[in-house]
């Protein structure tokens, strides 16, 4: 029975402009380091380090854990820029903000699959820290709270696509495969819950399809298809059995 829905946020609840979104998230940085003698080129290589070495972790150790280990392999005196890179977090992050808009329907869509008794979860991939995670949702016009599990890089020993992230997830929540269905923008990496049998939606808005993989066999939609689909859902625990197509 369906009672668990996993969502990304990037490009999902919340629509986002990436090349925007990575121009003025690394020159926020880069304006934030480079008066205090870091080089832009230096601070980008051990950032792409970092989240390199996140995407290829498969734990036991936290991808923060695992992200600032490369990142100090590129720059050995990261000790000192740790609490100036969650700084920018707290001070600078939401200029980012720019590149993303609210989707009104993401509000209305988590609040009555509530009322119907499901469970909500944000699965997005874990390669920021909680406080960006939790900007972001506050930027789709969300709340922490509307989720039982926000995976975030303090949180998480995995990244998407690997199957161990979808794992992790499943276990925290104590659900199984069958019991969840996750709704993603990217074909590659929130696709691959399928290959747990977690059904996936596509949603097509803010479609990402860096793999070029074929996806009309999927089930898919607009943001607006989506929430037609969610909305037809019954209520958790209702006598009729709803199954996945």
């Amino acid at each position: 029975m369906l009672d668990t829905i996993l969502f990304d946020l990037d490009g999902t609840l919340l629509p986002l402009d990436e090349p925007t979104f990575l121009r003025v998230y690394f020159g926020g940085l880069i304006r934030r380091f480079a008066p205090k003698g870091l080089h832009p080129d230096d601070l980008i290589r051990a950032i792409g380090a970092g989240i390199d070495r996140v995407r290829e972790n498969i734990g036991p150790e936290t991808n923060e854990k695992v992200f600032w280990k490369a990142f100090m392999s590129v720059l050995p005196q990261a000790e000192a820029w740790m609490d100036e890179f969650y700084r920018y977090y707290e001070e600078d992050f939401d200029q980012v903000r720019i590149s993303s808009q609210v989707q009104p329907l993401a509000a209305t869509i988590i609040g009555a699959l509530h009322r119907k008794g499901y469970r909500t979860v944000l699965a997005t991939n874990p390669l920021f820290p909680r406080i960006a995670t939790e900007k972001r949702i506050r930027w789709a016009g969300l709340s922490p709270s509307d989720f039982e599990l926000i995976t975030t890089m303090e949180n998480s020993t995995a990244a998407k696509p690997s199957q161990e992230y979808y794992l992790e997830v499943l276990r925290k929540c104590g659900s199984r495969p069958e019991n969840c269905m996750m709704v993603g923008n990217d074909v590659w990496e929130d696709g691959a819950a399928e290959s747990l049998g977690i059904p996936f939606y596509l949603v097509t808005d803010c479609i990402i399809n860096d793999h070029h993989r074929p996806w009309e066999s999927l089930r898919y939609g607009t943001f607006i298809e989506l929430a037609r689909y969610l909305d037809s859902l019954p209520p958790v625990g209702a006598e009729k059995r709803h199954v996945i197509k």
